[in-house]
């Protein structure tokens, strides 16, 4: 027989084999962490790990060969495949009963984050709105009146990427991935690359379905100039989105960098700056482009020369694209998306589209060019930070996918009263979305009429345009807050998925709105040439008959 000593020093040496052999499956291809580098909580983590009956079942664990330390090691590193894991530096409690802010944030440092953000890109899309309406008259979409129809969808999928892009890129930096230098450049190149490839897939997809829906709409026929308007429309939306993803790509990393340096949260930043920035480009490039282009076009008369320099320019686009694809899908931090996120651009952009042909028909509506991109921006804008802002806590606070946080249900995130007056902290930001709306609306309504000078407003239309927008943001807010939950209950992945069909939406409902808007007060609008006629007319008229 074998003594007690025999048996219990058997027990341990078979205690530590089963660790070691357990160490050595669970943590197949992952990184070692050094743990000097560690804070005094290593300890901690030792004797929580030590104390438990550890399983394969368990976090892997690792030993490290210089400390002989165990320490704790993620399921794996934070890549795009959200639905399989979420990482996250902060605690996963979720405090009280309700979901706390990220790293302390308060209402007032939310409010004046948003508020400086929103005021940068009001004016962006204020000036977008007023350099559309300052070339409607111009030779490009004089001469092709499907460049009106493809504006929408264009900027809309063009925003949608940037955005997204701009969403998964708060999500890391939250969950503290972009500390190290390469992995922000491994990170950068992938995702440069994946943009690079969506802009010229929605690209072409736009202009395919503006030329398609167009057709069947107004019932003509295809001919040599429906083939001319196609090549210059796919040249002009090609060069403007692939530009532009380059030049917003370098922009958001900057204010990434500033972000952290700065202690501020990039929901309220990136999200907002890259949509309002990418239009602005976009439309500016797309306009610049078409009327070189319709220039060029009309300067030769034969096919050879007509058509050479906008296929060329197509053909190297859509190369730098194909290109892109290729480095993204090598990528583990874009394969993800390069695979999975295609589905909710190419859903938002049949819905943008709608919108493009509401806006192409409304031609005899005088500002319509000129408002609908300022309210689409405006409200997009606030709809994609509380679309970011959600995703982000989902992740940051580890909850498990395909569950909602705190133990709600369905019929929790149903009730609008949830929304905006419940103990989280998203609510106090939805709250303060609804009432910063007003002023912003009202503020860049009448900056827009200001800078372009053509029209004058009506009081009447002003109060049912800041009461349409108010009740249009209510419910646009309500819907996000329950999508994005749903969503993470179906196993989907907000960044992706929720922003470009939110925003979408959002595009058709405000362009609706607007359009029976303008309908409605078409009389109360007067240009400015009509204001001094009725105004200084009369005075003349009366000191002539006093003299």
């Amino acid at each position: 027989m074998k003594s007690t000593s025999d048996l219990n020093s058997s027990k341990s040496s078979t205690s530590t084999e089963d660790l070691n052999v357990t160490s050595k499956v669970s943590t197949v291809s992952l990184p070692l962490i050094k743990t000097s580098s560690r804070c005094n909580n290593c300890n901690t983590k030792k004797l929580a790990l030590l104390s438990r009956n550890i399983s394969s079942q368990t976090l892997p664990v690792r030993v490290s060969d210089k400390t002989d330390e165990a320490i704790y090691v993620p399921d794996a590193l934070y890549t795009e495949a959200l639905v399989r894991t979420s990482i996250s530096r902060e605690p996963t409690a979720v405090e009280g009963g309700h979901i706390p802010p990220p790293h302390g944030e308060t209402t007032a440092q939310f409010v004046s984050q948003a508020c400086m953000t929103y005021l940068i890109t009001g004016l962006a899309f204020v000036l977008s709105g007023a350099f559309f309406e300052s070339h409607r008259e111009g030779i490009f979409l004089s001469s092709y009146k499907r460049a009106v129809m493809l504006a929408p969808p264009l900027l809309g999928l063009k925003g949608n990427i940037e955005t997204t892009f701009a969403a998964r890129l708060a999500t890391v930096f939250h969950c503290g991935k972009l500390n190290q230098h390469k992995i922000v450049l491994n990170y950068f190149y992938g995702n440069m690359a994946l943009v690079q490839l969506q802009s010229v897939v929605v690209s072409l997809f736009a202009v395919g379905l503006t030329v398609v829906i167009s057709t069947i709409f107004e019932t003509s026929d295809l001919n040599e100039k429906t083939v001319e308007t196609t090549i210059v429309l796919v040249t002009s939306a090609l060069a403007s989105t692939c530009m532009c993803a380059f030049i917003l790509g370098l922009i958001l990393f900057t204010f990434l960098k500033y972000c952290t340096k700065s202690n501020i949260n990039p929901d309220n930043f990136l999200t907002p700056l890259s949509a309002s920035f990418g239009d602005l480009l976009t439309m500016i490039i797309f306009l610049v482009v078409g009327d070189l282009l319709t220039k060029y076009m009309n300067a030769y008369a034969t096919y050879a020369f007509k058509y050479s320099l906008p296929i060329i320019v197509s053909i190297t686009f859509t190369i730098i694209g194909i290109y892109g694809g290729i480095v993204a899908s090598r990528n583990e931090s874009s394969v993800s998306v390069l695979k999975n996120g295609w589905a909710p651009i190419i859903t938002a952009c049949f819905i943008s589209t709608f919108a493009g042909y509401i806006l192409k028909s409304s031609e005899i509506k005088a500002p319509m060019a000129q408002l609908q991109p300022l309210v689409c921006g405006l409200l997009g804008n606030r709809i994609a930070v509380q679309c970011s802002r959600l995703s982000t806590d989902l992740h940051r606070l580890k909850t498990p996918i395909g569950t909602f946080p705190n133990r709600r249900t369905s019929k929790w995130y149903a009730n609008p009263l949830n929304t905006f007056f419940s103990s989280d902290f998203d609510s106090k930001v939805a709250v303060s979305q609804v009432i910063t709306n007003i002023p912003a609306q009202y503020l860049f309504l009448s900056l827009s009429f200001v800078i372009s000078g053509t029209l004058a407003l009506s009081v009447g239309f002003v109060v049912a345009y800041i009461v349409c927008t108010f009740i249009l943001m209510i419910i646009l807010l309500y819907f996000s807050n329950f999508f994005v939950h749903i969503l993470w209950k179906y196993k989907q992945d907000p960044d992706t998925v929720s922003i470009p069909l939110l925003t979408a939406v959002t595009d058709l409902s405000a362009t609706v709105v607007l359009f029976f808007l303008l309908g409605h007060y078409q009389g109360g609008f007067k240009s400015v040439q009509e204001i001094i006629m009725i105004t200084v007319a009369p005075r003349r008229f009366n000191q002539t008959n006093i003299e």
